[in-house]
């Protein structure tokens, strides 16, 4: 992995792809795959092309929990795919105003050695995102590099993207979302100590302070989840919202490991979203949220039965 672009080998039969690959979704896996075998054609090396920061945040100000994948997770993603070499680029304005023919012409082909480059249907780059396929196809031409442009992944009629796979979840479809990614939608954190009414209930929970403040929370609502632990995997019920029948207990996270009756404080925990299975409801007494709490783990052991 590279981070200053003095730092990459020339190499002549360089495979490239470049693009911000927040979700490493299906339709980022086929460029990828699709760069793999351009590499493999020419009997070169494949080096995808990626930035830290997002450069929505340093261009538009992007703020809040809206990545799908900070960077440690997308390097860890991508590090799966069979690439050979990745290459992360310090994003700032100065790397912005960068002209497409200088972008290409100066770190693409003279410095990488870059011969085939793979992209998106709706690739922009440079200054203004001015590089558009036209340009490249001229660039390609004058610099005799070859180039493949991949048509979107459909799916449900709509063109799987970053962005459609964050309204999925805001509206807490992780199933659909998990379809779109390619696998279940993951969040990372550390337990914390809570109120322990939980545990009162019947249902100890586990209360997660996600990691990385800038990943994207699903919607509200109480999900079937895999929650991963110390090389196990254990079925669960998770719960994002401000429990309104207890009141006091604040907005968050918290998961319910089925069969697990261990300490977790300061553990680290990743969970997998697979189906929302119902609004947070606000009922008439503890007991009530019990009961319902007693349905909950059914049907998740239910949805959940055949993946284990």
């Amino acid at each position: 992995m590279y981070r200053r672009l003095e730092d990459i080998p020339h190499q002549d039969g360089t495979a490239v792809t470049v693009g911000t690959f927040d979700g490493v979704h299906r339709g980022h896996q086929l460029i990828i795959e699709r760069l793999i075998g351009a590499a493999a054609a020419i009997g070169g090396r494949s080096l995808l092309i990626t930035f830290d920061p997002h450069p929505a945040e340093v261009l538009r100000g992007m703020k809040g929990n809206t990545l799908l994948t900070p960077v440690d997770e997308k390097v860890a993603l991508l590090a799966e795919t069979g690439i050979d070499s990745l290459f992360i680029i310090p994003f700032s304005k100065e790397i912005a105003s960068l002209s497409p023919e200088t972008f290409v012409k100066e770190w693409l082909v003279e410095k990488i050695g870059m011969t085939s480059i793979v992209a998106g249907f709706n690739h922009a780059f440079g200054s203004g995102r001015s590089g558009n396929d036209d340009l490249l196809a001229a660039l390609a031409q004058e610099h005799s590099f070859s180039v493949e442009v991949v048509p979107p992944v459909v799916a449900a009629g709509e063109r799987i993207s970053s962005t459609l796979i964050r309204r999925t979840l805001e509206r807490g479809a992780v199933g659909e979302a998990a379809g779109l990614l390619g696998r279940y939608y993951r969040l990372k954190g550390v337990v914390v100590r809570g109120n322990t009414i939980g545990k009162q209930l019947g249902f100890p929970t586990a209360n997660i302070e996600v990691l990385n403040r800038r990943k994207l929370i699903p919607g509200d609502g109480v999900y079937a989840v895999y929650a991963h632990h110390d090389g196990r995997r254990y079925r669960g019920m998770a719960n994002i919202g401000s429990n309104p029948t207890i009141g006091e207990s604040g907005y968050g996270l918290e998961v319910h490991l089925i069969g697990y009756n261990g300490v977790l404080y300061d553990e680290t925990l990743s969970i997998d979203f697979c189906e929302r299975i119902r609004s947070e409801i606000k009922f008439d007494s503890r007991q009530e949220l019990s009961l319902q709490l007693e349905k909950d783990r059914a049907l998740v052991l239910e949805l959940l039965a055949d993946n284990q």
